[in-house]
Parts: C-alpha cells; structure tokens; sequence
C-alpha cells in the first residue's frame, strides 16, 4: 500500500472514530426515563404505571349498600308520654288521681282535664260524679289507669260524662258528632307534649253488648278473651266512651264508644 493510502484510511478511521465519541456523549446527556417520555403515539397501561402510582377509586354507597345498613337511616323513635303517670303500687280500688294530662278534641272544642281512675266494687271501670252541678268533674275526662299510657304500644282508654245531674250537656255530650279522620290529642302538661290520634271507627253497644267479653277485650286492649291469647299489633290505640240513648232504670241504655289510632 502507498503512503498516500495509507494516509487516507487513518483519516477515515480518525473520523469514524470522533462520531462514535460524539454520538455516546449525546447518550449520556439524555433525561432519565427518556425511553418513556420519547414514546410516540397512544401510551401503554405499562407505561402509565411506570411513571404514576396506581391509585384506586373512592368507594361509593350504592342503593344496594343503603338497604342493607338501614340503621344508618332509621328514624327518631315518636316521643312517649314519661311512665308512670301514678304510683303502680296504688290499688285500682283507690278513687280519682290527678295526672298532668289534657284531652283534646279540636272538632267538637274539648279541652278537658284528666283523671285517673280504677274499678269499682262490681270491676267495672270508674266514672266520679260530682256532688254538685257546677262541680268541675263534669267536664273532667277518666283515663283508665290499669291500662296502656296514652301514646305507647297497647290501648288507653277514656270515659266523660254524657250529662250532669240536671241533665245539661257535660263533656262528651256531642260525642257522637265525631267523624271518622278527626283529630284527638292527648296533651302532657309538664313538657306540652301533644300525641295525636285519628278516629277509625264510631261503635254504639246496647248495654248487653258492652259486657261481651271481645268488646271488652278492644275497648280496654285486653290481651286474651274468654282466655284465648289475643296477637298484639304493636299499635298505640285509644278508645273513648259515653252514655246515650234513653234512660232508663237509673242508667242509659246504650254506650258510645269512639275507637282511634296514633299517628306521627
């Protein structure tokens, strides 16, 4: 080979030679990850995740997750009239007690005092005369106190007078103008806490019929008849009762009975 060959091939080999020290220089000056940012075109899942941290998404509660937790959702229970209202020591043969409650009857403009009463001698329940015409007992209402508080599960019932001695029209005397959907509240006058109850049903009873044990048994939410267990329905029930009809033999003949249920 001449000398002039040999001059151009280590020129050719000088040359190649710096471009191979050029080209891995401009290697090391890259970013790091370059191979992910340089990518073109739509980026793989692969390629996602190996620059961001995977994150999953927030649990929801769905409809579903709502009726399978429904105490999380439950509403307030209905407040309660406090129990007792008397001493549940007091034998029911013990006359009228004072409660701080008040019955009212929007309809028929009743707004009445309450008192609580037992049995008589014979077991039936107590209904007080007054020892005078203008004695406010008349215009009292009687709740039956060996039976259910007013507002809780069971039934309470009520009694008023349909006259007085002179026959003038005493607290329950328009009773039977009642209708059916009207209101009947019971008022604590300690906390003016009102229960309300709707009429259902208006039932007149001969007086033979009032002495049927299943009459019984609804008027005063008795829980067995003629003692056959009766099943409770978990209702708060009132029931209220008067006179009517003729007099006859030192009573009247019929009685007047006003069913109710609670409502919230």
């Amino acid at each position: 080979m001449t000398s002039t060959a040999r001059s151009g091939v280590a020129v050719l080999l000088a040359t190649f030679g710096f471009l191979l020290v050029m080209a891995a220089l401009l290697l090391m000056r890259q970013p790091r990850n370059a191979a992910a940012i340089l990518l073109t075109g739509e980026p793989t899942v692969v390629s996602i995740s190996s620059l961001t941290p995977e994150i999953s998404p927030p649990t929801l509660l769905s409809t579903l997750d709502v009726q399978s937790a429904p105490n999380l959702f439950l509403s307030a229970p209905p407040l309660m009239i406090p129990a007792p209202l008397v001493d549940p020591a007091l034998p029911l043969l013990v006359g009228p007690v004072d409660v701080p409650l008040e019955l009212h009857i929007p309809a028929l403009n009743i707004a009445s005092p309450v008192l609580a009463v037992g049995l008589t001698l014979t077991n039936a329940m107590a209904s007080p005369v007054g020892m005078l015409p203008e004695d406010p007992i008349w215009q009292s209402v009687f709740w039956y106190r060996g039976g259910t508080i007013p507002g809780h599960v069971g039934t309470a019932t009520f009694a008023g007078h349909f006259d007085d001695d002179l026959g003038r029209p005493a607290v329950f005397a328009y009773l039977s103008e009642l209708e059916m959907g009207e209101l009947i509240i019971v008022r604590d006058t300690r906390s003016d806490l009102d229960i309300a109850f709707v009429v259902t049903e208006t039932i007149t009873y001969t007086n033979e019929q009032s002495t049927d044990p299943a009459v019984l048994a609804r008027v005063f939410g008795s829980s067995s008849v003629n003692n056959e267990e009766l099943q409770p329905d978990q209702l708060s029930r009132l029931t209220l009762i008067t006179c009517g009809g003729e007099w006859d033999e030192g009573s009247f003949d019929l009685r007047l009975v006003v069913y109710a249920v609670r409502v919230d």
